[in-house]
């Protein structure tokens, strides 16, 4: 199985952060990376994330010492992965990841080879963590191009794409602070 780097950046996330950090590290698939950055939280997120640190060698944190954003923060988590990882999976610090997403998504890049991205739908949750709505997205690679014009049919938070593809598209581009995953799935839909 391929080695999996997950990135995610915080800022001012403690109140989320310990069950999304649980979801990730209690995963099927163990063969990963948590790469996350704190950026310049001033709440407890850092002393969470140095605790969750400490306790599992699989995450890395590092810290920006002024708030970068989410884009920067993601280019830099980026430039920290291991040189072995040849699949990138988004993680924002207030989701919760079902315990099976990293195995089901890694299996299907095997079984896929041709595969760029993979997404998936999402429950929408409340601050209790009861599930109050459903966010479903198209499915197939013809769908979510045709989507792209009028919405982003992909939830960020759910994507893995294939570390050589996120390379060869340069990363996120830093001059947009919101909406960076939208201008990436354009680049990559125009790529083929």
């Amino acid at each position: 199985m391929p080695k999996v780097s997950i990135l995610m950046a915080s800022h001012n996330g403690e109140k989320f952060i310990r069950q999304s950090l649980d979801s990730i590290i209690n995963q099927t698939f163990s063969d990963f990376e948590l790469i996350v950055i704190n950026d310049a939280s001033s709440d407890k997120t850092a002393e969470i994330l140095k605790e969750y640190a400490e306790k599992d060698s699989r995450i890395c944190l590092y810290s920006n010492e002024k708030n970068e954003g989410l884009t920067v923060s993601l280019n830099i988590a980026f430039k920290h992965i291991s040189d072995d990882s040849q699949l990138i999976c988004r993680m924002d610090d207030d989701d919760i990841c079902m315990p099976n997403r990293l195995e089901l998504q890694t299996k299907y890049f095997l079984l896929h080879k041709e595969t760029d991205v993979v997404g998936s739908n999402a429950f929408v949750i409340d601050d209790e963590n009861r599930i109050i709505g459903e966010r479903k997205v198209p499915a197939e690679n013809d769908k979510i191009k045709a989507a792209l014009p009028r919405y982003n049919p992909m939830i960020h938070s759910s994507v893995m794409v294939k570390r050589d593809v996120l390379e060869k598209a340069g990363g996120y581009n830093e001059k947009f602070r919101t909406s960076q995953d939208y201008e990436l799935w354009f680049r990559l839909a125009a790529d083929g």
